[in-house]
């Protein structure tokens, strides 16, 4: 129940319990009166002895650990439980080579995120890439390439992004990622396969809907739920995107002797209902069942009457 807050402004790393009590885990505030602002810097050590400059993605290890994207360091500070401070990876300088530690380059890294493994992924903001970094700190790119800006799908370094700004990861190892600049929110399978998961590119605005209908502004922050939604900070909202089911239909008397079958495809775990129409207007529950990986074989026994149509629901939990 405690929460970590990159203070951004105040180039600190703050700790809230769940009693709402909050302290300075890492970090000095410095104030310039020239400046008549904070001032960020660089150092390792515990507590008040480091210093950031533009903190902004975090991401919490198994064992307590907190990554951070720090903007304009350049690179991937890690803290411990105790407020230990030191570098993961990156060397202050912007670049974008691949490498283990400081051998590796970033350009504004900005949201960070962690898979069950251990990876981190990083959203390197003007490098215009998603990187990945072991825990060994071995540092790739996984989707984009740098210094190129776009919003292509595809593998790998075919893939383009526009300022991409918070990444998050699903169980399956699956990124995503707001797409901040082109308006989207974009999907990176662990083998680097990008997709465009919603939104339209170079299309900005408030609109719900799914895939290519639903209109985002710049979106920012991104967050997963164990039930598979997705949360996305955009503008002023706060959007939901919830998973979606497919109907893979096999047309009548698939293999049920004389009765209409479909798959219903979607999230393993997720509780599905199938409901029924003759008119379009008022549907009826028929079926609920327990999805699973291969999907849910669903057939019915009453499907003689040709008016009959059907549709698959994900309740909101």
């Amino acid at each position: 129940g405690t929460v970590y807050v990159a203070d951004f402004g105040n180039h600190l790393v703050r700790k809230v319990t769940p009693d709402g009590v909050v302290s300075t885990l890492a970090g000095k505030y410095v104030f310039d009166l020239n400046r008549q602002a904070p001032v960020g810097g660089f150092n390792d050590g515990p507590g008040a002895e480091a210093r950031f400059n533009g903190p902004f993605g975090m991401a919490v290890d198994q064992e307590g650990n907190i990554f951070v994207g720090e903007v304009y360091n350049n690179d991937i500070r890690k803290i411990t439980p105790a407020g230990v401070v030191t570098s993961f990876a990156g060397s202050r300088v912007a670049g974008s080579a691949d490498g283990t530690g400081a051998a590796a380059g970033f350009n504004q890294p900005e949201g960070v995120a962690l898979d069950q493994l251990g990876n981190l992924y990083v959203a390197d903001q003007l490098n215009n890439t998603i990187r990945k970094i072991t825990p060994a700190g071995v540092v790739t790119t996984l989707a984009g390439l740098a210094g190129k800006w776009g919003s292509a799908d595809g593998i790998g370094q075919a893939a383009r992004f526009s300022w991409p700004v918070a990444v998050a990861v699903d169980s399956a190892g699956n990124l995503y990622v707001t797409d901040s600049s082109n308006h989207l929110i974009r999907k990176v399978t662990p083998g680097g396969v990008v997709t465009t998961l919603a939104g339209l590119a170079g299309i900005f605005g408030g609109a719900d809907g799914t895939g290519s209908s639903a209109q985002f502004n710049y979106p920012h922050g991104v967050a997963m739920d164990d039930a598979g939604n997705l949360f996305v900070t955009d503008g002023n909202a706060i959007r939901r995107g919830a998973p979606a089911l497919a109907i893979r239909s096999f047309g009548s008397e698939f293999g049920f002797h004389g009765q209409f079958g479909f798959v219903v495809a979607g999230p393993a775990g997720r509780v599905a209902i199938v409901q029924t129409s003759t008119d379009l207007q008022n549907w009826l529950p028929l079926s609920t069942n327990t999805l699973t990986a291969e999907g849910w074989l669903f057939r019915d026994a009453q499907s003689h009457d040709p008016h009959r149509c059907y549709r698959a629901l994900l309740p909101i939990p």
